[in-house]
């Protein structure tokens, strides 16, 4: 097999096992904090954000009308732009290759629910919305990528704690706010 079939199977599992990941106490629906996964294998990263909606959109529900699927819409518009949310080193030479948007009802006492076709507006009944995104880039040098700025607290000023875990040769957790929004990566 293929070194590069081999990383792509590595982390499709990896990102496989993120809903399963996000079931950890730190990534659950709390206002005012959002989960940063990084994943890196060889050239290939991958990055998973997940937001609530109150924080990352401005309303906790799904959206119900159409400001509020105009606002998701520019949303997701401004999560595509990698540098709008995070800094990454140049020297790294990472570029996206992937996007992936997606938004999950969340019912208290039950958790996520499936993932929400875009374009759709769907009725609230006291549901809480989470927002995630999944990017994929290839890093021409990934022993350059030594560090992240996390920049969505310049965006969405309620997020007071950003969880991020790196997960690689080296793995970690590190809380990141708005005034030490830089994680060093092993």
């Amino acid at each position: 097999m293929r070194s590069s079939t081999k990383t792509g199977i590595a982390l499709t599992a990896a990102l496989l096992a993120l809903p399963v990941y996000a079931q950890n106490p730190l990534n659950t629906h709390n206002h005012g904090s959002a989960t940063v996964q990084l994943v890196q294998r060889n050239q290939e990263l991958v990055i998973y954000v997940r937001g609530t909606g109150v924080d990352m959109l401005g309303v906790g529900h799904l959206p119900i009308n159409m400001e509020e699927q105009t606002k998701l819409g520019q949303l997701e518009r401004d999560m595509r732009n990698p540098p709008f949310w995070i800094g990454l080193p140049a020297a790294a030479g990472c570029s996206m290759t992937r996007y992936y948007p997606s938004q999950h009802p969340v019912v208290a006492g039950r958790g996520a629910l499936q993932e929400m076709s875009p374009g759709k507006v769907y009725e609230s009944n006291g549901e809480h919305m989470d927002l995630n995104f999944t990017y994929h880039f290839q890093c021409t040098s990934p022993n350059q990528l030594s560090s992240a700025e996390i920049r969505l607290f310049k965006h969405f000023p309620s997020l007071q704690t950003v969880n991020v875990k790196i997960a690689g040769f080296n793995q970690k957790v590190v809380a990141v706010g708005p005034d030490n929004p830089v994680v060093q990566i092993p």
